[in-house]
């Protein structure tokens, strides 16, 4: 799918911008602070009905306004003959409305995966190496796109482990053991799904990012990934039992799945703290590309890269760019930069000047 045609109206900062796309290669050209990012994350919102960032939908519509609206033009081929299909999106006193070719969607989850979408931003590289959080909403969007069940398995997951981790922190001495059972087996209920689906990602995926950063760092370098789940040493059952007392003196559910994580380690030593701002780049790239070729499965994937020059030297961009045009899982590519990017054939591109 190929986004044909997007407008913008009272989106973050624009209050009305629209752009016709007709390439493969689109470069979003302009200064900082102009508002490329703004509409590489109108581009992502199609996929998901979520910025990419940390913003509510409130925070999305520009100052001023009271509402924001975008709309899409998506092809299935380049050829403008074909009808294009029309994706609608708007938000106003914290309703949401959103429909394709004119029909409303009442549950926006069963839209996930009809437009897979990747993006990446430079602040990426701080939150993918950081937050263990980031790492597994990562894991999270990736086998979502391509499994529905796991995305309801998530979402209640994360219901559940909300209204255990309040009963926790409640302040009388004795607390209802009989509902933290209730609560433990129904987490258990949820996780162990949840754990199989990410042990079969793993074993696919492991082997995509290995493959992509040795091609993209061009260096011989042992770059380890392992997923660790404290589900690998014990059960649920065991593992609640055990953290049962810290879990009542700490307020907080200590045990499951919402504790996995990926651990990276570059020639046997910890990624982040001996790893360049190449190599933390090169990893970054590594993982997007494998991420867009495990969600390809079904549909091919339209990829964006905010600030794509960023941190890389000259070898290492023109390295990337020999690397994307040889790429044949991802249908459309967006690139922001305050600068043109050359090499790539019959490029569009498309400069703001607000």
């Amino acid at each position: 799918m190929h986004l044909s045609k997007i407008s913008l109206y009272t989106f973050k900062n624009h209050s009305a911008l629209d752009i016709a796309f007709n390439s493969r290669y689109i470069s979003i050209i302009g200064r900082n602070g102009i508002g490329k990012s703004n509409v590489l994350d109108a581009i992502f919102y199609s996929a998901y009905f979520k910025s990419f960032f940390p913003l509510s939908d409130a925070q999305l519509i520009k100052q001023g306004s009271d509402f924001f609206r975008l709309d899409y033009d998506f092809l299935d081929s380049y050829n403008i003959n074909y009808p294009s299909k029309k994706l609608s999106v708007k938000y106003q006193h914290k309703k949401k409305y959103v429909a394709f070719d004119q029909i409303e969607i009442k549950s926006i989850k069963e839209q996930v995966g009809q437009i897979p979408i990747v993006m990446t931003t430079p602040n990426d590289v701080y939150e993918l190496f950081g937050s263990s959080d980031e790492r597994r909403k990562y894991i999270d969007y990736s086998i979502s796109n391509l499994d529905l069940s796991y995305l309801d398995n998530i979402i209640q997951y994360n219901h559940v482990l909300k209204q255990r981790n309040a009963l926790l922190k409640q302040d009388n001495e004795t607390k209802n053991l009989e509902l933290l059972r209730i609560y433990q087996t129904q987490l258990e209920s949820l996780g162990i799904p949840i754990f199989q689906a990410r042990q079969v990602f793993f074993q696919q995926f492991i082997p995509l990012v290995n493959a992509w950063y040795h091609r993209i760092a061009e260096q011989n370098e042992d770059l380890e990934i392992d997923y660790f789940s404290q589900l690998h040493e014990c059960s649920f059952q065991e593992g609640f039992q055990m953290n049962l007392s810290k879990d009542i003196a700490l307020g907080r559910t200590r045990f499951g799945i919402h504790r996995d994580d990926i651990i990276f380690k570059l020639n046997d030593m910890e990624f982040r703290k001996v790893a360049s701002q190449g190599q933390q780049k090169s990893l970054l790239y590594a993982l997007k590309f494998a991420q867009a070729q495990y969600m390809a499965q079904n549909k091919k994937v339209i990829f964006l890269l905010d600030d794509f020059s960023d941190k890389l030297d000259v070898s290492r961009i023109e390295n990337l760019k020999k690397i994307i045009t040889g790429i044949d899982f991802v249908s459309q590519w967006f690139f922001s930069d305050t600068k043109s990017i050359s090499g790539l054939k019959d490029a569009q591109e498309v400069k703001l000047d607000i």
